[in-house]
């Protein structure tokens, strides 16, 4: 076998993989206080569509995620859609809740989220999931890895993030808009 078959049929496998990930994955059900000190526990506290995104404020990916996120709620309205931000990976110095603050997002924050994360394998950021209204994920970031540019190597984090969450956030759009809509 050569190459080429070779690497077209580990790329079928993964392609044939992911697209079964989000149907066939379990993911744990999990307790933890927001930033408000309410305690949330998922998935039994989702009643609406819910975007779980596990992010870390030094993350350039995030950053340029961020803002399609707040786009959702800006056009399906906060009572339709929640976003859920789970910090993850954090250092020391950073303060999550003012980060969100500044940027005017509306997203619930939950600030010591690295055991949950790692519960569901999310080992990087961003880590992006979509909820129907009953809690079970319907989708995920792993389901819309585009393709590398030829120039993603010779580019900077924030630029391959700049290229890169617009796409991301389109995926994302396809699958909310695929859920149904009696809710």
């Amino acid at each position: 076998m050569n190459r080429f078959t070779l690497a077209f049929a580990l790329f079928i496998s993964i392609i044939t993989v992911s697209a079964h990930a989000a149907d066939e994955a379990t993911y744990p059900a999990w307790s933890l206080a927001d930033s408000q000190g309410q305690v949330v526990n998922f998935p039994a506290d989702i009643n609406k569509p819910t975007l779980i995104l596990y992010w870390a404020s030094w993350c350039p990916y995030c950053k340029a995620l961020m803002p399609h996120l707040q786009s959702v709620i800006d056009e399906h309205g906060a009572t339709a859609i929640d976003v859920w931000a789970v910090n993850v990976f954090e250092n020391d110095k950073a303060d999550p809740r003012a980060h969100l603050e500044e940027r005017a997002f509306q997203f619930r924050l939950f600030e010591q989220g690295d055991e949950i994360a790692r519960s569901w394998n999310v080992h990087a950021t961003p880590g992006l999931f979509l909820t129907d209204d009953s809690g079970k994920i319907v989708w995920h970031l792993g389901l819309a890895q585009q393709p590398r540019s030829g120039d993603d190597e010779h580019s900077k984090h924030w630029q391959v993030a700049a290229r890169k969450a617009p796409y991301w956030a389109a995926e994302m759009r396809k699958a909310l808009h695929g859920l149904p809509k009696d809710r």
